[in-house]
Formats: structure tokens, C-alpha cells, sequence
């Protein structure tokens, strides 16, 4: 479906392309493109920050596993 965000697709990119570039390459150089793919990948990381706070807030009242204790790494403990 075309909704007119950005322009259509001219040509498709290899995975290897940067993200930001990509946008615009494939757009036929054209700047919404790179600026749709921008907030794309914004949206994509405040979702993951929200999703790491929320997951570090969940796991206050939990204590830290032996594996990550300071004293663990100290010779002779």
C-alpha cells in the first residue's frame, strides 16, 4: 500500500547498505527516505530504552545473582 509518506521505492538495497543511507537510496535519492528511516530507528529506541527501565525497575526489589558479586572476583573468596 502506498500511503505517501515517502516516495515509492525505486530500488532495493542489500542488507549490508547503512540503515540511513538505504532509506535514501531506495527512495531515488530523495531526503524522506533517510528522514522516515531516522525516525523509524528512534521509535525503535525508545521502545527499547522504555522496555530496559521497566525491566530494571522490575527487578529492584530482586537481589543480584552470585554470579555478578564484587567479591567473587578477588582471589582467595
Amino acid at each position: 500500500m502506498y500511503f505517501g509518506i515517502v516516495p515509492p521505492l525505486s530500488d532495493i538495497q542489500s542488507w549490508l547498505m547503512p540503515p540511513i543511507l538505504s532509506g535514501y537510496m531506495a527512495t531515488g535519492e530523495q531526503s524522506q527516505g533517510q528522514y522516515y528511516e531516522l525516525s523509524l530507528l528512534r521509535l525503535a529506541l525508545l521502545f527499547i530504552t522504555l522496555s530496559l527501565k521497566w525491566m530494571d525497575k522490575r527487578n529492584l526489589g530482586i537481589g543480584k545473582s552470585r554470579m555478578f558479586s564484587q567479591t567473587d572476583c578477588l582471589p582467595g573468596h
